[in-house]
Order: C-alpha cells, then sequence, then structure tokens
C-alpha cells in the first residue's frame, strides 16, 4: 500500500489509499484524533484546534490611523492584548483578563440585545477601577445620557471632557439629549443652592446661641379641612415667621414641612421674635375661619455649625422642648431663663415655672418657663412630656 507522510505543526499524519488515519506520535504526547476522514485532507496544529474553540470578537472598523486612548473605552478595538489599537498595557491586559478570561465564548451583542440588558450592563471598569460608559452606537449613547450623574469622575475638568464627547456622539447619532440638558441644568441649580446655602452657614453665629423652634399644631387636620388651600396657607405662615425672626435680627437655618428653625446670638432678641409671632398669627385671618397655633421652643447652648448647619446637644433639647408645648405657646429652657431674667425684660413680658420635666433623649430633667405677654394665651393643658415628681408627691406614693 502506498503512503505518503505529511507534518503539520508538530503532527505526523500518514495517509494511505484507503480512509484510515494513522498517527506517528510519540505515547507521551498522544491526543484524541478526529475521526472525521475530512480531516485528514486539511492542515492544521494543535494550536489551531484550540484556537478554533475559542473564537475571538470580532474587530469593529476604524478609520486608519485611529487610536484609542486610556480614557476611552476599549469597545471598539480587539479585546484582545496583542490586537488592541495602542492603549497602555497595563490598561489593555487588566480589561481582557477581567472581562474575556473567564468567558472566552462570550457571543457579541447587538443593539437591540444591548438595550434589553440591566442598567449595570452600559458600563465597565477601567485600570483604575473606575466606571465607564461607552459610547460607541446610538444604543451606548442614549443610555450614557441617562447614566451620565452616575459615574464618578476625577474632577470637574474630566466630568466637562466627558460631557463634551457625549454631546457630540448625541449630535453624530441624531440623539436630541432633552432629557440629559434638563439633568444638567436641574444639577447646576442643586449646586447654586449649595454654595448659597453654604455662604449662609459661614454666616450663623458661633459659640453659646439661642434656638427658636416653631411647630404648627394639628397640620395634619388642617390639611384635610383645606386640602389644596393647605399649601397657600403653609407658605403665608413661613412668610409671616420668617419676617418676625428677620426683623429681631435672627437667621433662618431651616424650614421644613410645618417646622421652622432659627438661631440668634442673644437671648432676648428671640423672645421677642417669639411673642411677634405669636401676637401676629392671633390677629390674621386664615381662609375657611381656620386657626393656625405654633408651638414655640426657646433653648440657649453651646454648639457646633458643620457644612449641614448646627451640630450638638443643644439642637435636640429646643426640639424638644418645642414638641413638649401647645399650639400658642412659648416654652423656655433653664438656660434661657436664666439669661432672661438677668436682663432688662421686655414689656408686659413675665414668666411663670412649670417645675421640671423630662425631655425624650435627654437624661437629665430640664426646669421649664412658660412666657406670659398681653395678647397671649394663658391657660394650655399639661406639656406633652413627663414631669418630674416633686419629694411631697413622692413621699405620698
Amino acid at each position: 500500500m502506498r503512503s505518503r507522510r505529511r507534518s503539520c505543526g508538530g503532527t505526523s499524519l500518514r495517509r494511505s489509499t484507503g480512509s484510515t488515519i494513522r498517527s506517528t506520535r510519540s505515547s507521551r504526547s498522544r491526543r484524541p484524533r478526529p475521526r472525521s476522514p475530512r480531516h485528514a485532507t486539511v492542515r492544521w496544529s494543535w494550536s489551531c484546534r484550540i484556537s478554533s474553540r475559542m473564537p475571538r470578537p470580532p474587530v469593529r472598523p476604524r478609520r486608519p490611523g485611529a487610536r484609542c486612548s486610556p480614557s476611552e473605552s476599549c469597545g471598539v478595538c480587539s479585546p484582545s492584548p496583542s490586537r488592541c489599537c495602542g492603549a497602555p498595557d497595563d490598561h489593555r491586559l487588566d480589561l481582557y483578563h477581567s472581562v474575556f478570561r473567564g468567558s472566552p465564548n462570550v457571543p457579541p451583542l447587538g443593539a437591540t440585545a444591548r438595550a434589553r440588558l440591566p442598567d449595570t450592563a452600559f458600563a465597565y471598569v477601567d485600570s483604575r477601577g473606575q466606571r465607564r460608559l461607552p459610547i460607541h452606537d446610538a444604543s451606548h449613547v442614549r443610555n450614557a445620557l441617562a447614566r451620565f450623574e452616575q459615574v464618578a469622575f476625577e474632577d470637574d475638568a474630566a466630568r466637562e471632557r466627558a460631557r463634551q464627547r457625549l454631546l457630540r456622539a448625541a449630535k453624530r447619532y441624531g440623539i436630541v439629549p432633552l432629557g440629559f440638558f434638563d439633568g444638567q441644568l436641574r444639577k447646576e441649580r442643586q449646586q447654586t443652592e449649595i454654595k448659597a446655602r453654604a455662604r449662609d452657614i459661614a454666616s450663623l453665629p458661633r459659640g453659646t446661641v439661642t434656638f427658636l423652634l416653631t411647630d404648627m399644631e394639628d397640620s395634619t387636620g388642617l390639611l384635610r379641612r383645606l386640602g389644596d388651600g393647605y399649601a397657600a396657607l403653609l407658605r403665608d405662615t413661613r412668610a409671616l415667621i420668617r419676617a418676625s425672626v428677620r426683623d429681631a435680627g435672627g437667621h433662618e437655618v431651616d424650614a421644613r414641612a410645618d417646622e421652622f428653625f432659627a438661631v440668634f446670638a442673644e437671648a432676648a432678641p428671640a423672645l421677642g421674635a417669639a411673642v411677634a409671632i405669636q401676637r401676629s398669627l392671633r390677629k390674621r385671618e386664615w381662609p375657611e375661619g381656620v386657626e393656625v397655633c405654633v408651638r414655640i421652643g426657646i433653648h440657649t447652648g453651646r454648639t457646633t455649625v458643620s457644612e449641614t448647619g448646627y451640630v450638638g446637644i443643644a439642637v435636640h433639647t429646643a426640639a424638644r422642648l418645642c414638641s413638649a408645648g401647645h399650639g400658642g405657646q412659648i416654652l423656655l429652657s433653664s438656660a434661657a431663663h436664666a439669661l432672661l431674667a438677668a436682663g432688662q425684660p421686655a414689656d408686659g413680658v413675665t414668666f411663670r415655672s412649670l417645675g421640671e420635666y423630662t425631655l425624650a433623649g435627654l437624661t437629665d430633667p430640664e426646669a421649664l418657663f412658660q412666657v406670659h405677654a398681653a395678647d397671649l394665651r394663658v391657660r394650655f393643658p399639661k406639656l406633652r412630656t413627663s414631669a418630674v415628681p416633686t419629694p411631697r408627691e413622692s413621699r405620698r406614693r
């Protein structure tokens, strides 16, 4: 039988006139032979066989001379380290091994398939561990526009470069990013508000200050009764309180829902603002004949100012003091009362001791005082907190 010998990649194959294939490889390096006769006429090596089982993702065309930069996605060039179009070695290797080493047979996805992926599928991690958004087709551009604010940038300059690059990509694919512009404007407004608040916080008094907190009584009942008109009532109430605080030389710290938080450098102006607030609310005619009553708490203490406002136990004491009162009532802590009693009292303003009470979250009992003044209510129900029993009451028990 006539035969001839062929060498292919270090493998010796003997072809005969029949359909059998015999290998002359040594037993130590012997590998399974293909059974199909068609493989006998094809020159191939074992390395080729392994490569054929692991197809590489297709290379997308690029214009001549184009190169990838480290700040861009390598999704437009081959993911293989040896075929990447010029990115730094560490960037190529990290990207390749982190994405393709574990799953070499990941099929390429079209725009429709990518559009159905979850949110996290439209970002990748670069060599420095930062999230990026590729923008190499219309689907990616739309998702990058929607998720631009979720990406962390090194600095403002990097953010601006990415924004300009994204807008150019949107223009190239004919996408009008109206929502993206709205989001950018919204963020700019928020940044402006943050800067304005930072300036306001910088102007707040430091050290020992006097806090004034107000809270509207039965705000839920007013909301049920007025419906949509409650918003206008709340706006008018805030404007009235804000004007009284400003006229007394105070500073507005925060206003949330039906609460108002202000600070004063001295205790006397805080008391004057509280009396003015109660008098203005009683004289005001409200829609549908409703009555707007706010409870007010005043406390003096030492605190610190952070980037978000005041921080300290004095803030919590003022809040608990305010919540213990009733609508139309002004309560003073022992520290605020001591400063006011030592100074020149306002005309017609007196103080009534209510005894010691335990305030929620505070360990030590607090002596509370009620403010009496002309045109203000005098009689109120018991405070909405627990009173500390006197020695006589303890003996009776």
